[in-house]
């Protein structure tokens, strides 16, 4: 387990539907504390969305921390499979934030395509937001059912965008005014005095150039996208398994006398069926005007 706490314990939580409209499997069930997966249990308790595509779940985390690890809890009593092909991203606000993913930049944590009841996914460093979002991406309708999920990492002093960020945050060179020595991290300059980042001003125009899992929103990612990289994966062809190559590497040169006398004997075959044909052809021809 990691070091850091639990943040996500007890913070507010949405999900994209309720099953049944029952309240054992209302959104904050997965942040209460309770690891109980197997949903037969009396007081058992887990998230449950309602089939439909791409499901997803979410948590608040109530400020800006850079997310270290996520921990997944999933149903043990049955359907298994249902957890599986799963993004994590964290979100970040920007200025003019009205809603838990309006006008925000989304960082990719990980995805997990294989089922499981239990996942430790670490982040990358510069993995930084306020909610945590887990979705599946099938390309069928699915339901998604979480039992518990934890989130841990270390809180963030962010600069608003709508305060002193604007004019502090150089766009033209994605860095924070400051006479004092600065320290670089990743794609942002960061004071020393105060650890306060600038995110949403300069990033946002440079965000596809800085990282490749940098904004990658996970509504983005369609079943079409999900098939066709699968189809390359299946079409993918190794050199080394196919027949050509094997038999370039273990055929010897056909040398024995008896082959090149067949050949040679098969050719003759041939040849003297069809000057057979052609001389049949060239007598009727000649019947025909006799």
């Amino acid at each position: 387990m990691t070091e850091t706490p639990n943040i996500a314990q007890h913070k507010q939580t949405q999900q994209s539907s309720l099953f049944e409209n029952q309240s054992r499997f209302i959104a904050n069930t997965v942040v209460d504390g309770i690891y109980k997966q197997d949903l037969d249990e009396l007081d058992a308790r887990c998230s449950h969305t309602s089939f439909e595509p791409q499901p997803w779940w979410a948590v608040d985390l109530e400020a800006v921390y850079s997310i270290h690890t996520v921990v997944v809890f999933g149903r043990t009593d049955c359907c298994v499979e249902r957890l599986s092909n799963f993004s994590i991203d964290a979100i970040r606000p920007c200025n003019n934030h009205s809603g838990w993913f309006d006008n925000s930049l989304t960082t990719r944590c990980s995805y997990q395509d294989e089922a499981t009841i239990y996942a430790e996914h670490r982040c990358h460093l510069d993995t930084i937001g306020r909610y945590v979002r887990i979705q599946i991406h099938k390309l069928t309708e699915e339901y998604l059912t979480l039992c518990e999920v934890e989130v841990h990492g270390t809180i963030v002093n962010v600069s608003d965008d709508t305060k002193s960020t604007a004019a502090t945050c150089d766009e033209s060179t994605n860095t924070i005014s400051s006479s004092l020595t600065r320290q670089e991290v990743g794609s942002v300059i960061i004071p020393p005095q105060n650890n306060t980042r600038c995110f949403c001003s300069c990033e946002r125009k440079q965000q596809t150039n800085v990282n490749t899992h940098l904004d990658v929103h996970a509504n983005e990612i369609t079943p079409l996208d999900i098939l066709v990289t699968r189809i390359k994966q299946e079409l993918t062809i190794d050199e080394k398994n196919t027949s050509e190559y094997k038999r370039s590497k273990t055929s010897q040169p056909v040398t024995r006398l008896s082959s090149i006398c067949i050949g040679v004997i098969g050719s003759g075959i041939i040849a003297v069926q069809v000057i057979s044909i052609i001389t049949c052809d060239i007598m009727n021809w000649f019947a025909q005007w006799n």
